[in-house]
């Protein structure tokens, strides 16, 4: 899919009001357009970043040599082979971190995002902005069902009265 295509999915998204009054609805999509993007993983915590490979240039032939991090005598130099997968890895890590944080990024006021943006990984910022709203989505939720259930058309434009229904 082509950055412009993604760009026009992520403006789709819900974005989260300042007051959290929307997070119920906010965490469903986010959380729905990330599993669609293969990232739900990354959401939860459960991938770990790969290991770094060390960098070592060979004083004796000037040659760089790769070496695992628990190798620290530089005994065992990795294969080329072993180096390529290791940084591919690295870099479909670096890349779902990204695009996840790329959604936050876009779905979330720049006063909550400045709260999150410190956490590491993206699994921290979710866990971050989770812990914002916990208790603030299910007061919001009650109030709305409340708003919901005494809600009644009297007079008046019958579109208007729809359109209040539609944003509760």
């Amino acid at each position: 899919m082509s950055p412009a295509g993604d760009s026009l999915s992520i403006s789709k998204l819900y974005k989260l009001k300042e007051d959290g009054s929307n997070c119920a609805v906010y965490r469903g999509g986010t959380t729905d357009y990330l599993k669609g993007k293969g990232l739900h993983c990354h959401l939860n915590g459960r991938v770990k970043k790969p290991i770094e490979v060390i960098e070592c240039i060979n004083e004796s032939t000037k040659a760089t040599q790769f070496f695992n991090p628990t190798d620290t005598a530089f005994t065992t130099p990795l294969s080329d082979k072993a180096v390529e997968k290791l940084e591919d890895a690295a870099c479909d890590y670096d890349k779902n971190e990204g695009i996840g944080s790329d959604v936050l990024n876009n779905t979330l006021p720049t006063s909550i995002y400045r709260k999150i943006q410190t956490c590491r990984t993206l699994a921290e910022k979710w866990s971050a902005l989770q812990a914002m709203f916990e208790h603030r989505g299910n007061i919001v939720q009650i109030d709305i069902l409340t708003k919901l259930q005494s809600a009644r058309y009297t007079s008046g434009s019958m579109q208007a009265f729809l359109s209040q229904l539609t944003e509760w």
